[in-house]
């Protein structure tokens, strides 16, 4: 008809433009209508299916404990270790300062020994009968100094009754032992031996050149006839009223010849 004509162009266009538009699927994912027809097919790429998504992880191992001796815990074993330690200490210390307090001991006790050996170094008087004599030392002590009258209990005395015992000079005496003779008193002065003690009374006579002195007494008590009359040891003018001593021992040595 040549009244009313239709352009078919523009339909041509519109209908190019909406096959544009249609969605092109790839050839190696089908579409859900192909897959539910063919299942051999999985819904998911295969190496999606091959590969889990979460793997386990392997357990974390503890480390172990060091075992102590005899089942301790650590600070139990750390405990007695130092507990020996300071026994062991206190054991060592203990000894080592008891030794030294023996040493020390020992020390402080070894003076009486020495004085007995070491007195009456210039006596040289000799003892006839059964009497003795105090032994000199076989060697000369330098720098002696004798121990004070009140630092000495008795001196050493060995008397046996009416024996005959030699002065310095030869002068002989006869000894009574633990008797007194009172009164007639000389002198007295600090003897440490009954020779020192007759050997004055000699020393006396040959200064006097007469027979001053007839005996002495001696008395062993040093520190308490010290205390009582600064002396232990009287030269005697006279040798009379003999009577037992009351403070033995001691010996009342009367002059024989001279």
């Amino acid at each position: 008809m040549d009244g009313l004509q239709v352009d078919d162009s523009s339909r041509e266009k519109i209908s190019a433009s909406t096959d544009s538009h249609k969605m092109i699927l790839p050839q190696s994912y089908p579409s859900e209508s192909s897959t539910s027809q063919n299942p051999q097919y999985p819904p998911y790429p295969q190496h999606m299916q091959t590969s889990p998504l979460y793997e386990n992880p392997e357990p974390v191992r503890t480390p172990e404990k060091p075992q102590m001796p005899w089942g301790l815990s650590l600070r139990g074993y750390t405990f007695l270790i130092i507990g020996i330690t300071a026994v062991v200490m206190a054991a060592a210390l203990g000894g080592g300062l008891g030794g030294a307090i023996a040493a020390v001991a020992n020390h402080n006790s070894s003076p009486t020994a020495t004085v007995t050996a070491t007195v009456t170094a210039g006596a040289a008087s000799t003892a006839t009968g059964t009497a003795s004599s105090t032994v000199s030392p076989t060697a000369a002590v330098k720098n002696y100094s004798p121990l004070l009258p009140t630092q000495v209990n008795t001196t050493a005395l060995d008397c046996d009754d009416q024996a005959t015992v030699t002065a310095q000079n030869g002068d002989s005496y006869t000894m009574n032992c633990n008797t007194n003779y009172a009164g007639n008193d000389i002198i007295s002065f600090i003897s440490y031996t009954l020779d020192t003690c007759i050997n004055a009374c000699s020393k006396m006579n040959t200064i006097a050149g007469d027979t001053k002195c007839h005996g002495v007494l001696f008395n062993s008590n040093m520190n308490t006839i010290y205390n009582e009359a600064q002396g232990n040891c009287w030269l005697k003018s006279l040798m009379a009223g003999a009577t037992t001593d009351g403070l033995p021992p001691s010996v009342g040595a009367i002059l024989v010849t001279s």
